[in-house]
């Protein structure tokens, strides 16, 4: 089979990745749907929040990067699934316009049982000026392409 094992995952091993613009529209619909504070639905954009106008949902953010890692790490990869997110920050506004990009970097590895391993990833997205807006550590849980 083809595709990332965790042997692939080695500690220490990055990747750069993505690219998604905010476009406007799907912050704010996203924020209405998910997340329908002021600053992120576009009802509060006369400075009254200390963000001085509208930026996206943090969990916008973590949608968007959650597509990206599918996109270009997860689809091609023998991932059975994640036991969470720790130490998810949220550094810098987003606001549209913004084109994030992700880079993740093997931080840990961990046998469960004989066919598969947690694989601690840690993960920044940032903004096309190379200003960190989130970060957080995925714990996967990766096939193993040779059982011990």
């Amino acid at each position: 089979m083809s595709g990332i094992y965790s042997e692939d995952m080695v500690v220490g091993d990055t990747r750069e990745f993505g690219s998604h613009t905010v476009e406007e529209e799907e912050m704010i619909e996203f924020a209405k749907e998910y997340d329908p504070h002021p600053f992120h639905t576009g009802e509060e954009t006369d400075k009254e929040s200390i963000f001085d106008g509208l930026v996206a949902s943090g969990l916008y953010m973590s949608s968007v990067t959650q597509r990206m890692l599918i996109e270009h790490l997860f689809r091609d990869s023998h991932v059975m699934g994640a036991l969470g997110m720790d130490n998810l920050r949220w550094h810098h506004p987003v606001r549209a316009g913004d084109t994030l990009s992700v880079e993740t970097e093997v931080v840990e590895t961990n046998p469960i049982n004989d066919d598969r391993d947690i694989v601690k990833i840690e993960i920044t997205t940032s903004n096309q000026d190379d200003t960190e807006v989130m970060s957080f550590v995925f714990q996967t849980i990766f096939k193993r392409k040779d059982e011990l």
